[in-house]
């Protein structure tokens, strides 16, 4: 697979994890990336990995995983420490910072179900997540939808709206936002 392809394919599971939800269970977490029952990438095979000694990063995201895999609270706390000392950068390069994006956007939704996350750091996360998604959006490779091309860089665009609408969605004060984003995304990934 080609690494555009990948990244549309992770695109598009993020944008379609937030719809496929509203259907189902409202605001089910994990949204991102992993499910409770996907065989692929199921909580439950997932933890027969750590088991078998196969472990996640050791960094903000790494230990949110590990921390719904094990239920540990040492790993969300780790997380949270990080998320606490860390900002997303501001003015960065749209092509470099969608992956801090997509790091914040799923410790974020990883960590939404630990009691320690604490309402004051999610609204700080979640500001600096929706900063950086609508500056995203209101750049001119989003003004007109059917122009948007499948080339990498205007992938990477698309990665960070999509990450932070799924985190965020059922988020207070992110709803309309992110169904907004979403249907913007939506109109993207339309036109090949």
């Amino acid at each position: 697979m080609r690494r555009r392809d990948s990244l549309a394919a992770l695109t598009a599971s993020a944008l379609l994890s937030t719809s496929k939800g509203l259907s189902q269970v409202l605001f089910q977490r994990p949204r991102l990336l992993i499910s409770a029952t996907d065989p692929f990438t199921g909580l439950a095979l997932l933890r027969t990995r750590y088991a078998a000694g196969m472990r996640p990063s050791q960094d903000m995201e790494g230990w949110a995983l590990s921390w719904l895999l094990t239920g540990q609270k040492s790993f969300a706390d780790q997380a949270l420490t990080a998320m606490r000392s860390g900002h997303l950068a501001k003015g960065a390069k749209p092509s470099r910072s969608w992956v801090d994006y997509a790091r914040w956007s799923l410790a974020f939704d990883w960590l939404s179900g630990y009691p320690g996350f604490e309402p004051s750091l999610q609204d700080r996360i979640a500001a600096e997540l929706m900063e950086g998604a609508a500056a995203m959006l209101a750049t001119a490779d989003f003004s007109d939808p059917s122009q948007f091309a499948y080339h990498n860089y205007s992938l990477r665009y698309l990665a960070l709206p999509t990450f932070v609408a799924a985190a965020l969605d059922g988020y207070a004060g992110c709803n309309n936002r992110c169904s907004s984003w979403r249907a913007q995304v939506a109109k993207c990934l339309q036109y090949p």
